[in-house]
């Protein structure tokens, strides 16, 4: 059973490691409209190039398809009934919840020493992610989902999840760009993604969302891709190396053979301008596989023509 002392490896969600941003559109020759895949809730996303990391690594990346939005609590549900799965935030018993608010007995909480806005609450779970009596609304992304968790939903799928050059050549669908959306976090004044508004920790409201929103609330980029800046962070198949991008292959990067932890990419509803900034194109993220909080979800990929 995972110890408290892992909180302290979670730390990784609270805050966001940063590479260099990617200054050059992908080069793939088709038009950015996106087409329905087999499955109507993917799209296709087509083979081309793009340049990442510190030194302009430049990547090429096979056609694939991609889930649309985040996978839902809804859809989560089916594989549950169907397989009776059990997720790792089950088995242990508890996660973690951000509650920036304190309780009358500070003393007794179990927070994560250097974010004390992340608390340890016992029966936390996909289904009640504030182990609240509340359940969680059938469209919003599921959360509390370890790396471990969504694999398994994704096989059970016969996907997959995607690669981290995948997920970030999907983000692409802007362009060059330094959002998911555009240049412009507010375009036109308005919000593209759920992100943290207002003085964090203390006021988040701007864009109607308090908190988790039902996927696809805000607009899809050029590819037809939902909530790839903020949300939930996403999981991707890749072990964490911050030096991979320098020496990874040119074609279909796989990710490192080995590590300690798993990315996530995208940000989440609690990364603000002020704090994270995890929504932004040049972010990611790791955190060790059997982890999982309550802005933590995935969606998943398959290869072309499956």
């Amino acid at each position: 059973m995972r110890s408290f002392l892992l909180l302290v490896g979670l730390l990784a969600l609270c805050g966001c490691a940063a590479e260099p941003a990617t200054d050059r559109a992908p080069s793939n020759g088709t038009k950015m409209d996106p087409t329905l895949g087999s499955d109507p809730e993917t799209v296709e996303i087509p083979s081309g190039s793009f340049e990442r990391g510190p030194g302009r690594h430049h990547v090429t990346v096979s056609a694939f398809t991609l889930d649309r939005t985040e996978v839902t609590v809804g859809a989560f549900r089916e594989f549950v009934e169907a397989t009776g799965f059990v997720t790792e935030a089950e088995r242990w018993g508890w996660s973690l919840v951000f509650q920036p608010e304190r309780t009358s007995d500070p003393e007794s909480e179990q927070r994560v020493p250097g974010t004390p806005w992340w608390l340890r609450v016992d029966g936390a779970q996909w289904r009640t992610p504030h182990a609240d009596g509340q359940s969680a609304p059938e469209d919003h992304p599921v959360v509390h989902v370890s790396w471990n968790d969504a694999r398994s939903f994704c096989e059970w799928r016969g996907a997959r999840l995607p690669t981290e050059a995948e997920w970030e050549f999907a983000s692409l669908g802007a362009g060059a760009a330094l959002y998911p959306w555009g240049e412009d976090l507010r375009p036109e004044g308005e919000w593209r993604g759920n992100t943290w508004q207002g003085r964090f920790p203390e006021a988040d409201h701007q864009d109607g969302h308090p908190g988790l929103a039902p996927v696809a609330s805000f607009p899809a980029n050029a590819y037809g891709v939902h909530d790839l800046g903020g949300n939930v962070w996403e999981w991707v198949d890749d072990w964490y190396d911050p030096s991979y991008f320098e020496r990874a292959p040119e074609r279909d990067p796989p990710g490192p053979d080995s590590g300690t932890e798993k990315v996530l990419r995208g940000g989440s509803w609690i990364c603000s301008e002020s704090y994270c900034q995890g929504y932004r194109r040049d972010r990611r993220n790791a955190s060790p596989r059997d982890s999982g909080l309550d802005n933590t979800g995935f969606r998943c990929a398959r290869d072309a023509g499956h």
